[in-house]
């Protein structure tokens, strides 16, 4: 039984035609500030630990769809080189 059987309220459609003005307006600004800070650089030491934790975390979760229980502690300890698994 699909969720439209158990669920038929639930549509993900999302109708703005009647937005109003401010809606609009504190979008428009939001997109502009993510804007602005995209464009500011990091400190090297902060990119690098954004990416691994990206890494990590992408892994994990692409790894838990498939079925793998790695924790995040041993993922990390994995990307490391700390940890080794047997061949899945």
């Amino acid at each position: 039984m699909g969720y439209l059987e158990t669920n038929p309220w639930i549509t993900f459609e999302l109708d703005l035609t009647r937005a109003p003005t401010r809606f609009w307006t504190l979008l428009g600004d939001a997109c502009s500030k993510c804007e602005v800070i995209s464009g500011i650089p990091l400190m090297l030491e902060t990119a690098r630990e954004l990416n691994r934790v990206s890494l990590e975390r992408g892994a994990r979760a692409t790894t838990a769809i498939e079925g793998n229980t790695l924790t995040e502690e041993q993922v990390a300890l994995l990307a490391r080189g700390e940890l080794r698994l047997p061949p899945s």
